[in-house]
């Protein structure tokens, strides 16, 4: 059994993986047991062998990686609502097992060639998703009166995605899909399909009208092109803060109206009933309440915070008690609406600096091992700021596939 695991570790992985990337096709059932199945492999290899090669380079490596995960745990032992802890923890279990899986092992991805089979794979799963519902939704899109919200809850209802998760998986496909054309450039038949793909992957973060992501997947394409031009990151850093100014300064009436409705909580949610004042809420509105509620939240408790599984109830406390003049937040659910904000809530200022030592390492690693690696983490970086990606299982996944993929395989081609 020795023998069999040293020599056919990376392969049975390798296929695992390869079934797992298709994510964006598969039930959640089908993405959990693969899970489980190659946490099983690599908790045996381990064991068997796997002890003998792990290291404290490794280890690093691990906390790294699996920070969020970690910090969450810590979290759980001064939480008063142990069951939503467990929960939540559960939840963030591929943090843990995909890092897991690639570390334990020499070298789980050995060629270029099983590295962009890989890639490939994933975005051919995200673009039949997309023509499937291309399809399904087309008297919505080109022959019914639709409004663009209308339209995504359309798009969510048939996917099962929420628009922010897939517009976020679509970021991640584009990213990519520019790392292979660059890769097989001399190849006029794989650039000109790449470039349709992006084409209609940027068509369709349009259309699920999600406006971080698709931001931050332009904010990405621009930094990982640069990259890929070898412009040094002084330079781009430079350029990127000169950008900021420029267009804070054309733009400024545009962003201090935005500013203001995000911090006009007070006036933000009208008197009455949900139904008969909902046209009148806008995104803002919502998102003014829940960073209230949210920042006062934290200022309670800002050293370790309240616990990663009190996190809902705190907040909900906050829109009962200061907002009742609305059944708004009691009709629907509205978490921190920032993956930040919730890691400060739950793990207060000390789990917040940790976890911003480990994106910093994170980010340092990425820079030299490739242009892909540090784009994809700054389109998941920067959703964080406006999206507790980490919530949801669809988040969970793709982050923490793509961050150890990437961060696994060095970009020698």
């Amino acid at each position: 059994m020795k023998t069999f695991l040293l020599n056919q570790y990376s392969t049975i992985q390798y296929y695992l993986l390869c079934v797992l990337v298709l994510f964006p096709l598969l039930p959640r059932a089908i993405h959990s047991t693969l899970i489980i199945t190659m946490s099983i492999v690599a908790l045996v290899y381990l064991f068997v062998v796997g002890y003998l090669r792990w290291n404290r380079k490794k280890s690093t490596e691990l906390l790294v990686l699996s920070a969020v995960f970690f910090i969450a745990v810590i979290s759980v032992f001064y939480s008063s609502n142990y069951q939503s802890s467990v929960k939540y923890v559960t939840r963030l279990m591929p943090l843990l097992a995909l890092p897991m899986v690639f570390l334990v092992g020499d070298k789980l991805i050995t060629s270029y060639k099983r590295f962009a089979m890989v890639c490939t794979l994933y975005i051919m799963a995200v673009f039949i998703r997309l023509l499937l519902t291309h399809i399904f939704l087309w008297n919505d899109l080109y022959h019914l009166s639709t409004n663009s919200w209308e339209l995504r809850n359309k798009i969510e209802q048939f996917t099962g995605i929420h628009g922010t998760y897939l517009a976020l998986w679509l970021g991640c496909a584009v990213l990519i899909s520019i790392h292979l054309i660059k890769s097989y450039k001399k190849r006029f038949f794989v650039v000109s399909i790449g470039i349709i793909v992006i084409i209609y992957l940027l068509y369709w973060q349009l259309l699920i009208a999600s406006r971080m992501a698709f931001f931050a997947t332009m904010i990405s394409i621009l930094f990982m092109v640069l990259r890929l031009f070898n412009i040094r990151i002084r330079t781009i850093f430079f350029l990127g803060l000169s950008s900021f100014i420029v267009v804070g300064f054309v733009f400024q009436k545009q962003l201090l109206f935005k500013i203001n409705e995000l911090t006009n909580y007070e006036s933000a949610i009208p008197n009455g009933k949900y139904e008969d004042t909902y046209p009148e809420i806008s995104n803002e509105d919502i998102r003014s309440v829940i960073y209230y509620c949210a920042i006062k939240s934290i200022m309670k408790k800002p050293i370790l915070g309240f616990g990663i599984g009190d996190v809902d109830q705190e907040l909900q406390y906050c829109y009962d008690t200061e907002f009742s003049h609305t059944d708004t937040f009691q009709r629907l659910y509205y978490n921190t609406h920032s993956q930040y904000l919730l890691i400060l809530m739950a793990t207060g200022f000390v789990g917040f600096i940790m976890y911003m030592i480990a994106n910093t390492v994170l980010i340092r690693w990425s820079l030299s091992i490739s242009a892909l690696y540090s784009g994809v983490l700054l389109l998941f970086f920067l959703c964080f700021v406006f999206e507790n990606i980490l919530n949801r299982h669809d988040g969970v996944l793709a982050y923490s596939i793509f961050n150890t993929l990437f961060f696994s395989f060095r970009d020698n081609n």
